[in-house]
């Protein structure tokens, strides 16, 4: 029950004769002295379906109504009728023919229920009277069923207001006779309308190209206007332009001679508006108001959704650097039409290549028309050909980032061509990625601006410069300077000469960087131990090109300057020498190679294991040039003591000789009567310096 009791009654009885009891207790609202609640006021009762009462009278029909206390004097009369309606899915009431319908009917009488459909048109005929659309059964006051629209017995039409604007009256109106013969009382039947249906010839259409659409159920008297996004149309594909519809469907005000269309399709064509909106909008078709009764709302129009696009225009190509020139065309624009615009993101193209400008129309009597559709050859202007194609060249923009943007075109009629232009980010590469100092490298650019002039920097410092050529691209050749840091890895940036951004007093900001790295110096001895007196091979790489090499093992030099043996590294930054070792006590001993002098100079270094001196006599030393008979004296000058010793092979000497055994790595002259070969090398005639191995 409702306020004020608010509550449920304490005990619900059914008896016989229809009667219902409810046990109700008097509430107080401040206490024992005051009056019932009950008394005085309306309630509202409901009978949920949970509760499981069945219904005991019959729908539609008026039944008595007694309202009693416990005062037996106490009666109140009044009479209630059981009201039945019908429900629709969708809860619009409207659709296109052939909608699947979920018809509910409630508070109906248990048992076959019938569904009938009555139709009549705005005049009043009806069209279908009782027609059977389905049965179902009622089981507690409710039968459900799904009928199908697609029966002509549907009208299409449109509902129309009451004059007191409560409720709707009109076409297609669905009611139901339940088991016991009670038809569901007007007011509580419900009305379904039949839209239009429209189907278009195409998913995208273009600003003045045709459109063929089909509609079918439509009743609305002679078509008045076709509206896209809220944009009249004015055009058909004849050209017309004026009293559009009149002439090609019939007399604005006769509706006998009006488009009464019913379930048959028709066909309309007409021309997109140069002025509609781009993208989907709303198609809707305008019967001619004097055709219409009542109080007309937007369910009086034919709708659909339209989507309107812009030209294809082609890039060749869609990815350029700026300044570089490009080829647009496209086509779908006005009969020689002026192009009144050529956008790339915000930058405007002036001209094309050819010196043809954009942005401006005819000229006539040295004024601006905006009117003429023509721009003629004299005025030099960019314009479509007698066709509406476009083929001209344009540079790209010199102040766009890198970034793709919409590019826009735009002729004297409103129409765009749309597409877009990727401006890439400017790259280099390296060859080769890493190399010594003195070495040449290789930057290779691409996508910088067109004909421009790239700066070349080499840790901070310009090394080089290059010109780009006409799609962005360039190649520079420097040389790693002598004091790049070795071991590391230096960032090379190639920086534009344009100002991206725009402004003159800012740093260009199209750059692109690699990283070079200058590898560590490789110093390896060969073999790994070796006895003083014997030569081994050491060779680098990774060094400063044709630099100055010097080598010392333990301390001792072995070439160089200091050994008056000058050599230096070749054009791959290579060297090999095979040096003496010197007298050096057994174990682990320092081979250092130095490479330059002063800043630049760098030193490297690895290790030899020196092994034990090999002491052999003399006469065995010597054995070789002794048999040939090309010796004639062996000295050795003792260092610590600056004390001469000699071996001479003649017999004569044989108890006088003082250098009676020579060591490993001992430097001696050698007296040689003719030339010989001693030790893998060549002794000539006079004093030879040699090393004993």
């Amino acid at each position: 029950m409702s306020e004020p009791y608010s509550g449920e009654p304490a005990e619900v009885r059914i008896e016989a004769g229809n009667k219902i009891l409810l046990s109700l207790t008097s509430r107080y609202e401040n206490g024992e002295a005051a009056g019932p609640l009950l008394a005085g006021q309306d309630y509202s009762v409901v009978f949920k379906k949970s509760a499981g009462i069945t219904n005991p009278i019959l729908a539609g029909d008026k039944y008595a109504m007694q309202l009693a206390d416990l005062d037996p004097g106490s009666h109140s009369y009044g009479s209630i009728q059981i009201k039945s309606k019908v429900k629709l899915v969708p809860a619009t009431n409207a659709g296109p023919r052939g909608t699947a319908l979920e018809i509910t009917g409630l508070g109906l009488n248990s048992g076959d229920a019938t569904i009938f459909l009555n139709s009549e048109t705005r005049s009043g005929r009806v069209v279908a009277t009782a027609y059977r659309l389905d049965k179902a059964y009622a089981s507690g006051g409710i039968a459900k069923v799904t009928v199908d629209t697609t029966t002509q017995n549907f009208i299409p039409g449109t509902r129309v207001k009451t004059s007191d604007d409560t409720k709707l009256e009109g076409l297609n109106q669905i009611y139901i006779i339940d088991a016991s013969g009670k038809e569901i009382t007007t007011g509580n039947t419900a009305q379904f309308e039949i839209t239009p249906l429209m189907e278009l010839d195409g998913d995208v259409f273009k600003r003045g190209g045709k459109v063929n659409i089909t509609v079918s159920d439509w009743v609305y008297g002679n078509l008045h206007t076709i509206q896209i996004g809220g944009v009249t149309v004015t055009e058909v594909p004849d050209g017309s332009d004026t009293e559009l519809w009149t002439s090609k469907y019939g007399s604005r005000t006769d509706a006998s001679e009006g488009l009464q269309l019913g379930i048959d399709e028709v066909e309309f064509e007409f021309i997109v508006p140069n002025n509609a909106r781009l993208g989907e909008q709303e198609l809707k078709l305008i019967s001619h108001s004097d055709m219409h009764q009542g109080t007309i709302g937007d369910d009086d129009f034919a709708k659909s959704k339209i989507l309107i696009g812009a030209f294809d225009l082609t890039l060749e190509p869609a990815t350029a650097v700026t300044d570089q020139v490009i080829k647009i065309e496209g086509s779908g624009f006005g009969r020689d039409a002026c192009i009144t615009s050529i956008l790339v993101g915000d930058q405007r193209i002036a001209e094309s290549t050819s010196g043809n400008r954009a942005g401006s129309w005819a000229i006539i009597n040295g004024v601006a028309s905006t009117t003429d559709r023509t721009c003629g050859p004299e005025n030099d202007r960019v314009e479509a050909d007698s066709n509406g194609g476009l083929a001209d060249t344009f540079q790209v923009p010199d102040k766009l980032k890198p970034n793709t943007y919409r590019v826009i075109i735009r002729d004297i009629n409103d129409r765009i061509g749309i597409a877009d232009l990727t401006v890439p980010e400017p790259e280099i590469e390296l060859e080769p990625p890493a190399s010594q100092r003195g070495s040449n490298v290789v930057v290779i650019g691409s996508n910088f601006p067109a004909e421009d002039v790239i700066t070349i920097d080499y840790r901070g410092r310009t090394v080089t410069a290059a010109n780009t050529d006409t799609v962005g691209r360039f190649r520079a050749t420097f040389p790693v300077p002598v004091n790049a840091p070795i071991g590391e890895e230096h960032e090379i940036i190639a920086t534009s000469a344009d100002k991206a951004d725009g402004s003159e007093d800012q740093e260009p900001t199209l750059k692109a960087k690699a990283l070079h790295r200058v590898p560590d110096e490789v110093l390896e001895v060969t073999p790994e131990t070796a006895a003083p007196g014997t030569r081994i091979t050491v060779s680098a790489r990774n060094l400063p090109l044709y630099t100055t090499v010097g080598v010392s093992i333990g301390g001792v030099g072995v070439l160089g300057s200091s050994v008056g043996e000058l050599s230096e590294s070749d054009g791959n930054g290579e060297w090999e020498g095979t040096p003496l070792v010197p007298q050096l006590t057994p174990g682990t001993h320092t081979v250092e190679m130095t490479v330059g002098k002063g800043s630049t100079g760098i030193r490297v270094s690895t290790f030899l294991e020196i092994a034990d001196i090999i002491t052999r006599a003399s006469d065995e030393a010597f054995a070789d040039l002794i048999d040939n008979g090309t010796l004639t004296r062996v000295w050795y000058l003792e260092a610590a003591t600056q004390t001469w010793s000699f071996f001479d092979p003649a017999p004569e000497f044989a108890d006088f000789n003082t250098l009676t055994e020579v060591s490993t790595g001992q430097i001696v002259t050698i007296i040689m009567a003719t030339q010989d070969e001693f030790q893998g090398r060549s002794l000539y005639v006079g004093s030879n310096n040699v090393a004993i191995e």
